[in-house]
């Protein structure tokens, strides 16, 4: 395990009880490559590079910080006691493929909220609404932080 204050790491457990680590790792600017292409109908390529030290492990790489399942439900949580905060079930997930084995398909049952903010007497339907999503799919984390961040500003 790397102790650097780089890096910051959460560990994972899926339902093989494997343990992932994640690294929280900001690739240096010197090796951010930002450039227009011609041979790509000069639109804009991002490159980095990365050196590799010849051990085993397996790196992945990711455009943003993982927003988990169980960020969101203890986030909600913290939140739902809040007087003009209303949190419902509307549904719960069906089928979702496993990350680690597309082949496995898992019922997961997750919640999925509805968040009402507003204190209730004034809720009617001559009121206007803002409805706000995030994260209808899987590789969509950083919508996911900009909801929280939403919901913290309201």
């Amino acid at each position: 395990m790397v102790e650097n204050d780089e890096f910051a790491f959460s560990t994972n457990h899926n339902r093989d009880a494997t343990r992932h680590l994640y690294f929280r790792y900001r690739i240096p600017t010197k090796q951010l490559f930002y450039y227009r292409s011609q041979t790509h109908a000069n639109r804009y390529i991002l490159s980095i590079t990365f050196v590799f030290d010849g051990c085993s492990d397996r790196f992945d790489f990711a455009y943003s910080y993982p927003y988990t399942y169980t960020q969101l439900q203890e986030y909600l949580a913290s939140i739902e006691t809040l007087p003009y905060v209303r949190r419902d079930l509307l549904t719960e997930s069906v089928v979702c493929l496993t990350f680690m084995d597309y082949a496995n398909v898992l019922q997961q049952k997750r919640r999925v909220d509805i968040v009402t903010i507003c204190d209730d007497k004034h809720l009617s339907i001559d009121h206007r609404i803002i409805f706000i999503t995030a994260r209808v799919h899987p590789g969509e984390t950083p919508s996911s932080y900009v909801c929280h961040g939403q919901l913290m500003v309201v």
